[in-house]
């Protein structure tokens, strides 16, 4: 089989002729004409002419590499024509392939918001706008294009920890009396300007935590130790937002702060030894101050129960003492009407009264000046008063 070889025309297309495997491609050499027969002899008789001998023949050449690419570059063009005189001239269909494809690239144009979201086009590289929630169109690719920003969604950033991480994973900070603690804190923030947004922060996370980082040093540095554990946290995430607030905006990140929560405070990891004994000492103390408080109130509350012991016996002595100044009152207001009534007996009644009272527990016989003799009685029965008989000779007493 011959193998086709490749001419260029004048025109640039390829033509294709026999090549002769064994001479070449111009085909074999013109055969030899045969020369004059030698002259006869007398008798007639030529003489033998010794046959020529002709070149000895070369082998075969194998295939090259010029004939392979040949070949396939044969086939590759046989096949392109019995391609195009298979199908013809183009379908219709094709312009309806075509405009289909260019409505499908205009409608790739469309787009949707939601709710939550604020679309920021751009058209030919440059800002176009900010599109609300809803349908909205712009530009087929790689004219036009959207990009989607959540602005309602919170987003928080951690840093050192948050309050799950130890005091290793934390930030130390410097406080105001000269202590280093270890702070672990959150960041809640959203988008307020999409385009600023899209436009100068790559990375969001990592500025707000770099930014964040150097306001919470700028608010506990104003702030004692004590007061960073107990009460003052409040004033220091105040302080810690405002200087967060002021440093994005510096930087145009189109991000708005909404709370700096400080979720974690400790000692830093070189001090805790030294501050556990510094919080067991307090304990102590505490627990001291505790005792003695609670034996203080004991005390105070026997003081208070014996001195409402002596009130209450000073309030019933002095009821006491009332009731009986009022009873002398009366009995002396009766006597007194009494000794106006009748004087003399008045008298001799106070007189036996009062030796009653001065004699109730006496056995002693006393006789007064008239001769009376009064004897009192057992207990408290009241003292009998009686006149002595009158020796004789003498006078009764008046």
């Amino acid at each position: 089989m011959q193998a086709p070889f490749i001419l260029k025309s004048d025109r640039g297309s390829p033509r294709f002729m026999a090549r002769n495997d064994h001479h070449g491609p111009w085909g074999s050499p013109p055969a030899e004409e045969p020369g004059p027969e030698p002259p006869a002899d007398k008798t007639g008789a030529r003489p033998r002419v010794p046959p020529r001998r002709s070149p000895p023949s070369r082998p075969p050449a194998g295939p090259t590499r010029l004939d392979g690419v040949g070949r396939r570059v044969a086939d590759e063009a046989r096949r392109l024509q019995d391609g195009l005189s298979r199908w013809g001239p183009p379908p219709a269909a094709i312009p309806i392939a075509i405009a289909a494809a260019l409505l499908g690239w205009a409608a790739s144009g469309v787009y949707l918001v939601q709710a939550d979201q604020a679309g920021v086009v751009t058209r030919l590289g440059a800002f176009a706008g900010v599109a609300g929630p809803g349908l909205g169109y712009h530009l087929p690719a790689p004219l036009g294009a959207v990009q989607k920003v959540s602005v309602a969604r919170a987003n928080e950033t951690v840093v050192g920890g948050g309050d799950t991480a130890g005091a290793a994973s934390r930030e130390v900070v410097l406080t105001a009396d000269g202590n280093l603690a270890a702070v672990g804190f959150v960041v809640d923030w959203k988008v307020k300007d999409p385009r600023a947004y899209l436009r100068n922060v790559r990375h969001p996370d990592g500025l707000v935590q770099v930014l964040a980082e150097d306001a919470v040093r700028q608010a506990v540095a104003r702030v004692s130790f004590g007061d960073l554990l107990v009460g003052g946290r409040a004033a220091a995430e105040e302080r810690a937002a405002v200087t967060l607030q002021q440093g994005l905006a510096a930087a145009g990140a189109g991000i708005e702060v909404e709370a700096v929560r400080i979720r974690s405070a400790g000692p830093a990891p070189a001090a805790a030894p030294a501050f556990d004994d510094i919080s067991a000492a307090a304990q102590d103390s505490a627990a001291d101050r505790d005792a003695a408080g609670d034996r203080s109130k004991k005390a105070l509350a026997d003081a208070q129960s014996q001195g409402a012991v002596v009130i209450a016996q000073a309030e019933a002595t002095r009821a006491q003492a009332v009731s009986q100044a009022q009873a002398e009152v009366a009995r002396f207001a009766g006597a007194l009407a009494a000794w106006r009534a009748n004087p003399d007996l008045t008298r001799s009644r106070i007189y036996a009264e009062t030796l009653e009272a001065i004699l109730a527990h006496s056995r002693k016989i006393v006789v007064d000046a008239h001769g009376v003799a009064i004897t009192p009685s057992q207990g408290t029965a009241p003292v009998q008063v009686r006149p002595l008989p009158t020796p004789p000779g003498d006078k009764a007493p008046r």
